[in-house]
């Protein structure tokens, strides 16, 4: 076991703990060990997911970029006029 330190928490969160310890043959510290580790992998991955979310964005917005400049070379090759009028 590593270094103890005593931390404040609400009775109700030390009696939910202290049953789930009971229920589950482990120590009170051991509980809090795995909830906190829980909860650091779910926002691991929440961070995660709102990356790769980020990433599909930007491809998307490339793809899209894309298709609007091969249109354009497109429409030049037929002699079409390219660009916003003013």
């Amino acid at each position: 076991m590593s270094e103890v330190i005593t931390t404040r928490i609400s009775r109700r969160t030390h009696t939910l703990a202290k049953k789930i310890a009971r229920d589950q043959g482990l120590k009170l510290f051991e509980v809090f060990d795995l909830a906190v580790n829980e909860m650091r992998k779910d926002l691991f991955y929440e961070d995660f997911n709102k990356s790769n979310q980020r990433l599909k964005e930007v491809r998307e917005a490339a793809k899209a970029e894309e298709e609007i400049i091969q249109d354009q070379k497109r429409r030049k090759s037929l002699g079409i006029k390219v660009g916003i009028k003013e």
